[in-house]
């Protein structure tokens, strides 16, 4: 659909300021770099605690990055100033990774939450005074490991 609106092109007019297409590629523009940014943000932040994604945030990266891989590789191909080609191969390579860390996150996707004491406390060899080690769990969490916020994430 974007690349659509972006490629199709548009009647010439003797009165057209061309104005309007300004705003259009700027608008683009401002969402794909808030897109881009956003998610980016997101991926780091999981690099950075250890925690996967789920599929879903996974699927909404690549439908949102694989069209700019297009639109910027068109946008690369295309003439254009020689001060606006770096930058279209930036953001092109930049939307590639941000789609194939999307494919890579459908495949892999975060396994779903449990914690090693709602299944350990609930066992009939466990009293529910006794204290767990969460070590012994096969989910491979630690309860004793440090703690970077009050929600055990960084």
């Amino acid at each position: 659909m974007l690349v659509l609106c972006f490629a199709a092109p548009e009647a010439a007019r003797a009165d057209d300021t061309g104005a309007s297409t300004v705003v259009a590629y700027g608008l683009g523009g401002l969402a794909a770099a808030v897109f881009d940014i956003a998610f980016t943000v997101h991926d780091v932040s999981h690099l950075v605690s250890g925690e996967r994604s789920s599929g879903f945030v996974g699927l909404a990266e690549f439908i949102g990055a694989a069209p700019q891989v297009g639109i910027a590789t068109y946008a690369f191909l295309k003439p254009v100033p020689d001060a606006v080609r770096p930058l279209t191969l930036v953001w092109a390579a930049w939307a590639a990774a941000l789609a194939a860390h999307g494919v890579w996150t459908i495949a892999n996707p975060a396994e779903r939450q449990t914690t090693a004491t709602t299944a350990l406390a609930v066992s009939p060899q466990h009293s529910s005074t006794e204290r767990i080690d969460a070590s012994a769990s096969s989910i491979g969490t630690r309860l004793d490991a440090p703690v970077w916020s009050a929600s055990w994430r960084f």
